[in-house]
Order: structure tokens, then C-alpha cells, then sequence
């Protein structure tokens, strides 16, 4: 039984740390693709991969709660990719980058890709 209990732990550990190596950052990071007040929005991602977005209006809603992915789908549909440690895009479900003409994409009438800076929060 103490074997077990040993294995089981070592399971988990390597998981956690298996986790960690794949994120693109830890910690807290903000983000607005529609550069006005009220549509701020924000990332955290833990040591172990559980990631919650957040959108900080009049008030604040939990937008996604989950595992760290390739591409995260929020509660209306929209999708993020985290590209490097200090961009993230609205893409589609497959992952492919929404531009500026792609409705929800927070730049309306421009050809440029749907990409915005992640900040440190204030």
C-alpha cells in the first residue's frame, strides 16, 4: 500500500510538472482588444495549468474556467490562442486568427490579425 501511495504521488508530481513546462507564462495578465473602458479583460494561469479569464465590466464575469489549451473557448463562444508569453488572438474554434474584419474581433474595418498585447496588471 505504501508503494502505491508513493507511485501515485510521483504520478502526480511529473503531471504538475509536465503542466508547468507546456504554459506560456504563470500568473496574471491583462488584455483589450476593444482599447476602451469596460471591456478589460484578464488571463490567470496557475502552476499547474487551470486557467480563468475574467472580463471586468460595471462588473466582473468569469468568462472561462478550465485547463490551459492551444485555444480556449469562453462561455460566448469566442476563442483565445496565447501566442509566445506576451500576445493573445481571437481565433475560431480550429484555432485559426480572426483579422479585423471578422466580427468579435474588437477592430472593426482593418485587415490586420485580431492580436493584442498582454500586460502585467495594473
Amino acid at each position: 500500500m505504501k508503494k502505491l501511495a508513493v507511485c501515485f504521488l510521483a504520478i502526480l508530481t511529473c503531471q504538475s510538472a509536465l503542466a508547468a513546462g507546456n504554459l506560456p507564462f504563470a500568473g496574471e495578465k491583462d488584455f483589450n482588444f476593444y482599447r476602451g473602458n469596460g471591456t478589460e479583460q484578464s488571463i490567470i494561469i496557475n502552476k499547474t495549468g487551470n486557467v480563468t479569464m475574467r472580463l471586468h465590466g460595471k462588473i466582473t464575469i468569469t468568462t472561462y474556467r478550465g485547463k490551459y489549451k492551444a485555444v480556449m473557448c469562453d462561455v460566448d463562444g469566442e476563442c483565445y490562442k496565447i501566442i509566445g508569453s506576451n500576445k493573445i488572438a481571437k481565433t475560431n474554434r480550429r484555432g485559426v486568427i480572426l483579422s479585423g474584419r471578422d466580427e468579435n474581433c474588437g477592430i472593426p474595418d482593418e485587415p490586420a490579425k485580431c492580436i493584442t498585447e498582454l500586460h502585467n496588471p495594473w
